[in-house]
Parts: C-alpha cells; structure tokens; sequence
C-alpha cells in the first residue's frame, strides 16, 4: 500500500510523532482524529488534495479500508503513518500546498468578472434543479432550510458595519445556521466556508470577514468535528484541490489545476461532483462571498450573483435561494 500525496499540513518535523484514532470509515474515505484536534482525511483516490488530506492508491484502498475500525489507534510522524495492521510511508511522497487565493478574483477587470459569474449563474440554475430532482422531500426541505439560514447569515454580514465589535445579528444568525442541514459536514456550515473562501478571493472587507470567523468560533460546539475542522481551514485561507481549481478557472491564474478542468464549467462541476451535495453547499457559499465581497469592495453592484440583494436580480436561482 501506498501514499500518493500528503496535504502539507501534515508534514512532521523529523523526530516528532503525534498520535491519533480513527474516527470514522466511509466507501472512500476515513476520517482520522489527531490528538491535537485536528482531523487527518485518508481517500482512497487523488481526485480531491486537500492540507489535511492524506491520498491513497485506488486500488489499495479496499484493503486499507478493511483495516480500519473506529478507535483504532494510528500514529504520524515524517517517515510514515502507522497502525496495527499497516505501515504507510511518507517520506518522498508529493506534498500539496494550498495555492495563495487572496485577492485573486478582485485583481480582474470588472467586466471579465461578470462574465465568469455569469456563466456560475448558469451552472448554479442546473445543479439546483438538479438537486431538487434527485433528493428525497425531507432531506431537500432540510437542505432548504439550511439554505434560509445561510441567506440570513449573508444579510446579516452585508448589513454589520466595518469595525471590531462582533455584530448581534450577525451572531445570531450564524449561531443558528451553524449544524443545520443534511450531510457529515451540515450544508449550512459548508455554505459559511465557503463564503469565507469568497470573501479572501474578492479582498472583501477584513472586518466583516473577521467578525464571521469570530462568531463561527463562538458557536462551532454545536456543529460536527468534521464540520468544525473544515471551517477551521476556510479560516486559515485554506481550500481543497477542486476549489483551488474553480478560482484558477475564474481567474486564469497560473495555478495549474490538479484534475483536468479546462473550462470554468469543467472546475463547476469537478467541485460540484465532491460528496452528496458538500461541494454544491461550499460552492454556494464561495460563490455567494465572491458576488457579496466584491459590492462590499465597492466594485459597483453590478456584479451578479445570488447574495440577498444583488441575488434578486438573478430571478431563477432567487426562487430557490432567497424566496
């Protein structure tokens, strides 16, 4: 068995092991909890690169999930991850380092920027119709709600002001979305990471961006480890591969994407691909930052993209999103 890649924020210094347990086993993944809180992804695929996201051989990975129970103790230094019944090693293996996103979306020309937002317009009508057809009633009606308490979140930041104190409303709402939704990662909380992500590449206000982080920290007890731990690195200015390779898309940046997006909708639906509807709720919210950060810059609103004003001059995604 074999390591392909390893997130770079799993790199250990040589001589320092630290120890941890598994946490849980899916198909394709395990999540695996450090005992300094942090939460190791084992995949079975390089689909998705991720800092904390340690990526296995496919065809090891049958084998390797059967070696995993919850409780399971693993240990992780510089030479390889450890346990019971494997050894994988580390050393040599190829490291990911999240690519530097800030400001990466505001440095394009205004034009260009509501171009490529147009086309996500369009892309977020499909996967919402999408998703309405394919999701059973409850979890679509839980998704929704989930997707109402995201919208008061963004109306809540649009309407706090620029300075340090943290925001009643705002605290509020994000208290209340926190934890709700469908999934391991609730959507409401893959929605607020992302728009974290949005907010860093649309240079949106440091104030308004802090004071979200604040209230994400204050109420994040109520949410999932996992849930907890992604936010945690949308804090950091932190993104997995695929997002990475939707704002490469909508900047043309150098970056050069892990999987092979050629298009702007190739990266839409890579990402949109990522779990049951995770990569649609966290591209929800980058999306939703990026339209918001950029009026908040005083880009001028004609930037479109759904984020309660601005959202209802996008009628079809409106009906879903903020009716």
């Amino acid at each position: 068995m074999r390591i392909l890649s390893i997130g770079a924020d799993l790199r250990m210094d040589v001589g320092r092991t630290m120890r941890g347990h598994v946490q849980c086993r899916f198909e394709h993944a395990a999540h695996l909890k450090l005992d300094d809180g942090r939460l190791l992804t084992l995949l079975g695929s390089e689909a998705q690169r991720g800092m904390r996201v340690i990526n296995v051989a496919g065809l090891d990975w049958p084998e390797l999930r059967q070696s995993l129970a919850p409780g399971d103790a693993v240990s992780l230094s510089a030479v390889a991850l450890k346990h019971a019944r494997f050894t994988l090693p580390i050393h040599g293996v190829d490291v990911w380092q999240a690519p530097d996103i800030a400001g990466s979306f505001a440095g394009i020309a205004l034009s260009d920027q509501r171009a490529r937002l147009q086309i996500c317009v369009a892309a977020m009508t499909t996967y919402l119709d999408t998703l309405s057809a394919t999701t059973s009633a409850p979890t679509y009606r839980l998704w929704q709600a989930a997707l109402a308490a995201f919208a008061r979140v963004t109306e809540s930041v649009r309407a706090c002001g620029d300075t340090d104190a943290i925001d009643v409303s705002l605290d509020r709402a994000v208290g209340a979305a926190l934890g709700l939704g469908p999934g391991l990662t609730p959507s409401a909380d893959d929605m607020i990471a992302g728009m974290l992500t949005g907010f860093l590449a649309a240079q949106a206000s440091g104030a308004r961006a802090s004071k979200l982080a604040q209230c994400v920290q204050r109420h994040w007890h109520g949410t999932s480890i996992a849930s907890r731990d992604g936010l945690a690195q949308a804090m950091h200015g932190w993104t997995t591969s695929r997002m990475a390779d939707v704002c490469a898309a909508l900047t043309r940046t150098s970056h050069t994407p892990t999987s092979p997006t050629s298009t702007l909708r190739d990266a839409l639906d890579a990402q949109v691909a990522v779990g049951r509807h995770s990569g649609l709720d966290t591209l929800v919210g980058f999306l939703t930052g990026l339209g918001l950060g950029a009026d908040l810059a005083g880009q001028t609103s004609s930037v479109i993209f759904p984020h309660a004003d601005l959202g209802r001059r996008c009628a079809p995604i409106q009906e879903r999103m903020f009716a």
